[in-house]
């Protein structure tokens, strides 16, 4: 049997009423209105509740339209305090805290009903590193919403059992769902005792050897390999290669030029070339004929004989040795000289 202690229920609180809700099918504190009008346990004159069990159940239901806040407030053997309030309005991945309180988020669905059990001493071992718990002091519970039974036991509640393993006296209509949240969770304890830790990140990286030199059973040695310059994506043919260039292509991307055959002329087509007749000079022939010096007669006082060729485009003889054109009518153009 679960060793329960009654803080509120059946009238016990003087500042709201304790009355039966058709909707609910049993008997709530609705809590409404501003700040002021918290509902707040112990009530005046009494200033602390003394309550040593660890922990905390509230009974409790949100409208669509309710953002409450549960502030709890903690005492050690040093006779410190420390307040904890869970908002349903802060979305903070990591608790904000101070030397006298801490914001923590607490995440509650609507419409339904929830026995939230807080684990007192876990909380203060994770949001209060320089007390420890030793007593309940206070409860506050901000508008708006619906508060059924608070409670605190030396059992927790099982976040699976879905509200059949509340203790006698506590237990919801069986017409009336209701779920087992367990404060803090998992999730949001793992993330405040990250909060603790150092803020500066470290990088872990897997490529790095172990202390001992060895790897983990689980994990196969990774060949070793040598690292390879990567090649340049600059074409062959702009690879600058003067000493000013700052590019120098490795061995890999230099390429052997292609190779050709050589392709040697066929006996038909072994004919002797208009270079070669000029003796490597051809004449340049204007596009206008009455502009050449073309003369009538050889000259006479030639020593050796000159060579003449028949040029047919321009109907006239010309000499590569000393490049003058002459029209001799009277010498057929196939004549040797």
């Amino acid at each position: 049997m679960l060793n329960t202690i009654k803080i509120c229920g059946q009238r016990m609180h003087k500042c709201y009423s304790y009355s039966f809700n058709k909707e609910d099918k049993c008997s709530i504190y609705r809590v409404e209105g501003i700040r002021k009008q918290s509902f707040r346990l112990p009530p005046p004159p009494a200033t602390s509740l003394q309550i040593t069990a660890r922990y905390l159940v509230i009974q409790i239901r949100l409208a669509m339209e309710d953002t409450p806040t549960i502030t709890i407030t903690l005492g050690d053997d040093s006779g410190n305090h420390f307040n904890f309030a869970f908002s349903t309005v802060i979305r903070k991945v990591r608790p904000s805290s101070s030397q006298m309180c801490a914001l923590i988020s607490l995440t509650l669905p609507k419409n339904l009903w929830m026995n939230v059990c807080f684990d007192l001493q876990e909380i203060a071992a994770t949001y209060w590193p320089s007390g420890s718990f030793i007593v309940l002091d206070s409860i506050e519970v901000s508008p708006t919403c619906s508060i059924r039974n608070i409670y605190a036991t030396t059992d927790p509640l099982d976040p699976s059992a879905n509200g059949t393993d509340l203790p006698k006296g506590y237990e919801f209509p069986s017409s009336l769902a209701s779920r087992n949240l367990l404060v803090p969770e998992k999730l949001l304890l793992s993330d405040a005792r990250s909060s603790k830790k150092s803020k500066i990140p470290m990088r872990v990286s897997s490529s790095f050897p172990r202390a001992s030199g060895t790897l983990a059973p689980d994990q196969p040695p990774k060949p070793s390999t040598v690292s390879q310059p990567k090649p340049s994506r600059i074409p062959q043919a702009n690879i600058n290669m003067s000493v000013d260039s700052n590019i120098i292509p490795t061995p890999t991307e230099l390429k052997e030029p292609p190779t050709y055959e050589p392709v040697y002329p066929s006996n038909d087509e072994e004919e002797e070339s208009d270079d070669d007749a000029f003796n490597g000079i051809a004449p340049s022939i204007p596009t206008d004929i009455n502009l050449l010096d073309i003369k009538s007669e050889l000259p006479q006082d030639e020593e050796e004989e000159l060579e003449l060729i028949y040029i047919d485009s321009i109907g006239c003889y010309y000499c590569p040795s000393n490049q003058q054109y002459y029209q001799l009518d009277n010498i057929p153009k196939d004549t040797d000289f």
